[in-house]
Order: C-alpha cells, then sequence, then structure tokens
C-alpha cells in the first residue's frame, strides 16, 4: 500500500483505502472528515478554521456526553488558534 502522501497527491489513488475505512470502524462521521480535510486541490481545500469548526462539530456528535472542555483517556490535544481540538491516533 503506498504511503498516504502518494495516495493524496496521486489522482489515481484513492484517498482512504477499503482496509483504512475498515480500521475506522467505517465510522462515517470519520471517514467523512478525512475526505474533507484531505482534498488534493489546494483551491477547494478547507482553511484550518474550517477544519477546526467541522472536526468540533464531528466531535460533538461522536461524543456527546464529553462536552468540549473533556478529552477521552488516550487522546490527542492539538492547539488550533487558541481552541482545542481531540481526536485518536489513527494509522492511515
Amino acid at each position: 500500500m503506498p504511503p498516504i502522501f502518494f495516495r493524496v497527491t496521486n489522482a489515481e489513488q484513492p484517498i482512504l483505502t477499503e482496509e483504512q475505512c475498515a480500521l475506522l470502524q467505517h465510522n462515517t462521521e470519520l471517514i467523512g472528515f478525512l475526505r474533507f480535510v484531505l482534498v488534493r486541490d489546494k483551491i477547494r481545500r478547507p482553511t484550518l478554521d474550517e477544519v477546526a469548526w467541522r472536526f468540533e462539530r464531528m466531535y460533538a456528535r461522536l461524543f456527546p456526553d464529553e462536552g468540549s472542555a473533556a478529552a477521552p483517556a488516550g487522546a490527542l490535544t492539538l492547539g488550533v488558534d487558541g481552541a482545542f481540538a481531540v481526536c485518536s491516533l489513527v494509522t492511515i
């Protein structure tokens, strides 16, 4: 399987393989988010603010009881322009 950089930059390769979607348990929220972020065309690629906004909405749907202030154990917290985003580590 080619590295993620090759798949994102080569239009003949899928952004996410079926195997990777299976690793994400075919979670449509996560897969949709990754496809939203990993856009080949830099003109259509979302801004960091758009990514943060979409992540916050996705996170709220996936973890409705967590609230915006709590991160699940084992999560990676990333600073984004004064806000934060939390995500699990997934090998892609």
